[in-house]
């Protein structure tokens, strides 16, 4: 495993180290998935991913087999997998699909309402302008920003491009 990908599962057990339900948008391989399920042994994760290289999903498949019994794989669509998920139900939702800015709105847009109030919406590839990896992840920066700014939340970042937003214990209404 890369240390990225270690790091990745860190940050986020680091926030909810009793998380119980998690999801992850954008799996690809597996590998933070992975690392999370084997760090948190609570955790019970929702895998989504319409996965278009089958190699991918197998590898995956693999990936998680240890755990198989915490973990259900939703190959499919991240608005066809939020049908899966009841309100307020996530402790956390990680995102790191489809970075288009489109589909980063939508993403957040509809994984949000699945996050218990203490819980943390979060993903990968938020970086710094100056990065030659921003100019392909330029729209995870832009929503997640306008996110933030909408519902005066803070944003919290690491050093791998992670980022996170806390939905507060007292939260009682959704952004339009």
């Amino acid at each position: 495993m890369s240390m990225a990908t270690d790091y990745k599962a860190d940050t986020i057990k680091v926030r909810i180290p009793d998380a119980t339900r998690g999801a992850e948008i954008g799996v690809h391989r597996g590998k933070n998935s992975a690392d999370l399920l084997a760090a948190m042994p609570g955790l019970r994760m929702l895998l989504v991913d319409p996965w278009p290289h089958t190699e991918h999903m197998l590898a995956t498949i693999e990936a998680v087999s240890p755990y198989a019994s915490r973990v259900l794989i939703a190959p499919t669509t991240s608005s066809l997998a939020r049908n899966l998920v009841a309100d307020e139900e996530m402790d956390f939702v990680y995102i790191d699909g489809n970075h288009s800015q489109g589909a980063i709105q939508q993403d957040i847009k509809l994984w949000w309402p699945t996050i218990k109030p203490g819980g943390w919406l979060c993903g990968h590839d938020y970086w710094n302008p100056e990065d030659p990896a921003y100019k392909k992840t330029q729209g995870v920066c832009v929503e997640v920003d306008a996110f933030c700014e909408r519902t005066g939340l803070p944003l919290e970042r690491d050093r791998f491009a992670g980022w996170f937003v806390r939905k507060p214990e007292d939260w009682i209404c959704e952004p339009s």
